[in-house]
């Protein structure tokens, strides 16, 4: 079933066509889908040890050179200084038979200043570039980057050669702080194949399913109905919509995953995770950190303290399957319990970071747009809202968590096409041996493969012609076999198989379940009277779904139509799976 041809929105509700569309395919490729007026040009050179088979790039965007924090800035130019000795002839050497070579105008370290500066978003500033791969280096690393969804499913059955294992060993390294021996442990075979990190992985997605996931989801929604009452007491206080979403989802999402002990359950320690995670690009250098990333190495190991409390004090065995199973397995292996605590500093990463800004933009692109939330509304309060009447006399509006996900189609249609519009996340993986695919791309051995979002998720091959604009009817028929094959390999906002987002499903049920309360029970207003442009924030690497840059001042005011003395939550007890399309 499809849906009827949506209206684009207009310019200034929707941030990501005017910030975030990715390079329009031309005959050599992409060009950027910005006029050279609105950008400021960076000459680039190509610095590649063969010329012959480089190929130059423009860098569009003001924030490239302006507009970024100090501490950013300060980062990306010790790194220069760090580098300044180093020769061309340093670089990675490249094969004529490896893909199309994109270099930058500073060798060794330009893109690596890019990402610095951009973060996952950084591949939307390159102007033309090959399709449906081309090479990059950063440092001694080199990167290939898939821009075609035709690549997918060749890369998919070369997982024996191209591994997701080796980048879970590195984030033990500079996302955790984890050294010698315990970083050793992390790469250590076990039984059964692969390493450390990779079980972890494994039994992560075991221990948030079925039961385990239905218990996280009943104590999340028990918090989120909280912090939703909250709202109806201060529909007259000005709020600052996205810090609404970090605090209500930062206390919902900890509360459900660690537990009674839980170690973010105080302001002052969740405002230290959001210093870390905001600042990681800084550690992502991982050249002496304490010095050159001071603000997020400060907040990790303070975090890592925190969370050695909750080991001392028993947290686990309160805690979720999820934390519970993470920590038999690292001490089953002989892990220290401070580097079990690094370990779980990256859990928090992997359970906040994305939540909070697509439960923004969900609600963001709803409300800007009259027309989607008509109807959006007219769907929950049909297929969701429960009324009954209490012992007393009072009138209950229930919402049903299970009915929203099977029901509500129209909801999820839309909140997937969020992700596919807003996500800049990059899928990883590791070149084991040299290989080449399709018969016609070299990739060499020790380089990293990287398949992002921006470039797949908008492929007019993949989507049509109308790729770059918000259509909330697109995932409407996403079960018919074909097409949902075909846009499942250019979709990569949860990954791509066999590694994908473990947490999904985790995160769809409390994000849905919060924007469909916003739906019926309240209006939400802008203080200016507008939903307006929103500059992006680039420079959050750790979050798929990048935040909005500046405050975003709302009123929430209970609607009059209702006549509910109490409104809550009916928690699903069907293992909270939803239809979401996957790579």
């Amino acid at each position: 079933m499809t849906g009827p041809e949506f209206p684009s929105p207009p310019r200034h509700s929707s941030v990501f066509v005017s910030e975030l569309r990715p390079p329009t395919r031309t005959s050599a490729g992409f060009t950027s889908s910005n006029t050279d007026d609105d950008v400021e040009q960076l000459a680039v050179t190509s610095w590649a040890a063969n010329e012959s088979f480089g190929v130059k790039v423009k860098l569009r965007g003001p924030e490239y050179t302006k507009n970024n924090t100090n501490d950013t800035n300060n980062t990306a130019s010790k790194l220069e200084e760090l580098v300044a000795g180093c020769r061309v002839r340093d670089a990675p050497k490249y094969d004529p038979r490896e893909p199309k070579l994109v270099t930058q105008s500073i060798p060794l370290v330009g893109h690596v200043i890019g990402m610095v500066r951009h973060g996952l978003g950084y591949y939307t500033t390159l102007g033309d570039v090959p399709s449906p791969i081309f090479s990059m280096s950063m440092l001694n690393k080199k990167i290939y980057v898939v821009t075609s969804a035709a690549l997918v499913s060749t890369i998919q059955r070369s997982a024996k050669f191209i591994s997701f294992e080796p980048f879970l060993n590195e984030v033990g390294d500079w996302l955790a702080g984890i050294k010698g021996d315990g970083l050793k442990l992390l790469q250590k075979p076990v039984k059964g194949g692969g390493s450390l990190s990779s079980a972890m992985v494994h039994a992560m997605a075991t221990a948030i399913s079925g039961s385990s996931l239905d218990k996280m989801n009943d104590t999340m929604i028990s918090f989120l109905q909280a912090s939703m009452e909250e709202l109806s007491t201060a529909t007259e206080d000005p709020i600052d919509l996205y810090a609404w979403c970090r605090d209500a989802m930062t206390t919902a999402s900890c509360e459900a995953v660690w537990g009674a002990k839980n170690p973010l359950r105080y302001k002052e320690i969740q405002d230290t995770f959001w210093e870390y995670e905001t600042n990681l690009p800084m550690l992502y250098i991982n050249i002496l950190p304490q010095f050159t990333a001071q603000k997020p190495f400060k907040a990790r190991e303070k975090l890592v303290k925190e969370f050695l409390k909750f080991y001392e004090a028993d947290g686990q065995w309160e805690a979720s399957e999820l934390s519970l199973v993470r920590w038999k397995i690292q001490h089953e292996a002989g892990a220290t319990i401070e580097n079990i605590a690094r370990m779980e500093v990256t859990l928090c990463v992997g359970v906040l970071s994305n939540t909070v800004p697509t439960l923004f933009w969900t609600t963001f692109e709803i409300f800007s747009r009259p027309e989607l939330l008509l109807k959006l509304r007219q769907e929950v309060w049909d297929n969701a809202v429960h009324v009954s009447i209490s012992p007393e006399g009072n009138t209950i509006h229930c919402l049903d968590v299970a009915d929203i996900r099977n029901k509500c189609t129209l909801l999820l249609s839309t909140f997937q096409e969020v992700l596919r519009l807003r996500s800049s996340s990059a899928t990883i993986r590791t070149v084991l041996e040299d290989i080449e695919i399709n018969n016609q791309y070299l990739l060499k051995k020790g380089s990293m493969l990287q398949l992002p979002a921006p470039f797949l998720n908008l492929e007019e091959s993949t989507w049509g012609s109308d790729s770059a604009n918000f259509n909330p009817y697109r995932f409407f028929d996403c079960d018919k076999e074909k097409v949902g094959r075909l846009r499942s390999k250019g979709y990569m906002s949860w990954g791509t198989s066999p590694h994908m987002c473990p947490g999904r499903h985790f995160a769809s049920g409390e994000i849905l379940p919060a924007v469909a309360m916003f739906l019926v029970r309240y209006d939400i207003t802008p203080v200016e009277g507008t939903w307006r442009h929103l500059s992006i924030n680039r420079e959050v690497i750790a979050a798929s779904i990048p935040p909005p840059k500046e405050k975003f001042m709302v009123r929430f005011s209970e609607r009059d139509n209702q006549d509910a003395l109490k409104w809550e939550f009916r928690p699903s007890a069907e293992h909270g799976r939803f239809k979401l399309v996957t790579g």
